[in-house]
C-alpha cells in the first residue's frame, strides 16, 4: 500500500479523503430527500360514491369529494380492488389523486373519460403500491450510500494507515 505520508505533497491526501467525505454527506442527503418525495406525490379525500358501474374487469367509480377551499370536485376511477365490490352510491370512500393531475384538474370526472394512465386511485389500492415503491427507493439509497462510504473508507487506510 503506498504511503501517501512519505510524497512531497503530504497534503494531497487531505484532498483525496475530502472529496469522498463530502461526497458520501451529500448523497446522505439526497437520499433523504429522496425518501421524503413520495409522501408528497399524493392528495388524499373522503368522498361520497355517486355512480357504480360493474364491468368484468373491475368497478366504475364516480366519487364526489371537496378539497381544503370546500370546492366539490367529481373524480372517476376504475378499480379491480375486491374492497369496490361492496360500495354502492351514496357511501363514502377514501380516493387519492396524484397532486400534479389535482392541480392542473386533468383528472377524469366521468366513468366516461377514463383513459391512459390511471391517477385516481382507492386509498386501499395504493397503500400497498407506495409501500413498494417506497422501500425500492430505500433499498436504491441505501446501497448508493454503502458504497460511497466504503470508497471513503478505503481512501482513509490508504492515506491514513494505521500505526503499528
Amino acid at each position: 500500500m503506498p504511503d501517501f505520508t512519505k510524497w512531497p505533497m503530504g497534503n494531497l491526501r487531505y484532498l483525496l479523503t475530502g472529496v469522498p467525505a463530502l461526497i458520501t454527506l451529500l448523497l446522505i442527503c439526497r437520499a433523504i430527500g429522496k425518501l421524503i418525495e413520495p409522501f408528497g406525490e399524493w392528495v388524499k379525500f373522503q368522498g361520497r360514491c355517486e355512480r357504480v358501474e360493474l364491468k368484468e374487469q373491475g368497478c366504475g367509480l364516480q366519487v364526489t369529494f371537496q378539497d381544503a377551499q370546500r370546492l366539490t370536485h367529481t373524480a372517476a376511477l376504475y378499480t379491480a380492488a375486491s374492497q369496490a365490490s361492496p360500495i354502492q352510491p351514496g357511501d363514502t370512500v377514501a380516493i387519492v389523486i396524484r397532486r400534479e393531475a389535482f392541480h392542473s384538474g386533468c383528472y377524469p370526472a366521468t366513468l366516461e373519460e377514463i383513459a391512459g394512465t390511471p391517477v385516481v386511485f382507492l386509498r386501499t389500492e395504493q397503500a400497498p403500491a407506495f409501500r413498494k415503491a417506497w422501500l425500492r427507493i430505500l433499498l436504491r439509497q441505501v446501497c448508493i450510500c454503502v458504497v460511497s462510504l466504503l470508497v471513503f473508507v478505503a481512501m482513509m487506510l490508504i492515506c491514513f494507515p494505521p500505526r503499528t
